[in-house]
């Protein structure tokens, strides 16, 4: 799986829904023995702050 773009709509700024949908896209990714790598400046910085999501990082994605 390829994250290379996130966005919110302006209303919802600040609120950590980027985060979530992130962490929604980690959630998938186990549930369907899947890997991620984060084209996405923003979804790479959360990969790159929260260790415990690796384990579906590919390995190209750090």
């Amino acid at each position: 799986m390829v994250i290379d773009h996130t966005e919110v709509d302006g209303q919802f700024s600040g609120q950590g829904w980027g985060w979530k949908l992130v962490l929604e896209c980690v959630k998938y990714a186990r549930a369907n023995h899947m890997k991620i790598t984060p084209l996405c400046s923003f979804a790479r910085q959360i990969f790159n702050q929260e260790p415990e999501i690796h384990d579906v990082l590919y390995p190209s994605g750090k």
